[in-house]
C-alpha cells in the first residue's frame, strides 16, 4: 500500500538523506511502500537495518566503485556479499563506506553495498567478505512495480 508523505516527513526524509547530497522538494511527490521511497512511482531510496539508502535505479548518484571479474557477477546478482578474490579494482573509499560494485568490463553498477573495509585494506587482502551487498540488479527493490 502507498502512502504519500507529508510536506513535514519529506523535510525529515531529507535530512536523513542529506549525506547522499539528494533531497525532495516538498512539492515533489514522494510516497512510501513499505520499506521503499518512491518518486513519481521509480524506488528512489529505501530502507535497511534502519539507515536509508539510494537505489540503483536514483541515476543522479556516484559512489566508490568495486569492479568484479565475470565470475563474481551471477554471485553479485544474486545477492551474494561480495568476496575479495573476484575483485580486480577499487577506486578510493573508507570502511563504512556506500559503494557500487560494477562489472569491471562494461562498468555497469550490478548492486550497491556497505563496504565492510577501506579501499585500501581490501587491496593487501587475499580472501574475505569486503562488501556487504545490500540491493542489486534484479532483486525486490529493482523490479518493485506501485501496480504489482
Amino acid at each position: 500500500m502507498l502512502q504519500t508523505l507529508s510536506k513535514k516527513e519529506i523535510k525529515e526524509l531529507n535530512e536523513k538523506i542529506s549525506k547522499y547530497n539528494i533531497s525532495f522538494d516538498i512539492k515533489d511527490r514522494v510516497q512510501k511502500a513499505e520499506n521503499l521511497f518512491l518518486q513519481n512511482g521509480t524506488p528512489i531510496l529505501f530502507e535497511h537495518d534502519g539507515q536509508i539508502y539510494p537505489t540503483l535505479k536514483n541515476t543522479t548518484l556516484t559512489f566508490p566503485h568495486v569492479y568484479v571479474d565475470k565470475g563474481a557477477i551471477p554471485f553479485v546478482v544474486k545477492g551474494a556479499d561480495l568476496m575479495r578474490p573476484g575483485i580486480i579494482s577499487t577506486e578510493e573509499f573508507q570502511k563504512d563506506s556506500v559503494v557500487f560494485i560494477a562489472d569491471a568490463e562494461h562498468k555497469q553498477n550490478l548492486a550497491l553495498g556497505f563496504a565492510i573495509y577501506s579501499s585500501t585494506e581490501i587491496k593487501g587482502m587475499d580472501k574475505g567478505k569486503v562488501v556487504k551487498n545490500l540491493h542489486y540488479v534484479g532483486d525486490e527493490i529493482w523490479g518493485f512495480s506501485p501496480r504489482k
